[in-house]
């Protein structure tokens, strides 16, 4: 049976709250492969893309979200860390 599209962000949030950065990836751009401009996925790729030091990969993914929600305070301070690490690189 297949996932229902709340369960996929489940999986997502979840493998990446536990760490398991591969499978969290996976969901996630599935997620976006199918909706490019979901308000969780995006932010939550990019905090993978630093994760996994791939900081060019995490700014369109932070700008996109920001795009869709620019209210969401969590997603200002993910923007602004990235900035942060690219001035230190």
């Amino acid at each position: 049976m297949e996932l229902t599209f709340e369960q996929k962000l489940q999986q997502g949030a979840t493998a990446l709250n536990t760490g398991n950065l591969k499978e969290a990836e996976r969901v996630y751009r599935a997620i976006l492969h199918s909706h490019q401009k979901h308000p969780a996925a995006n932010p939550n790729s990019g905090l993978i893309a630093i994760s996994v030091n791939d900081i060019d990969a995490a700014l369109p993914l932070f700008k996109t979200a920001l795009k869709i929600n620019a209210m969401i305070e969590k997603l200002w301070v993910s923007y602004i860390v990235y900035k942060k690490l690219i001035t230190f690189l």
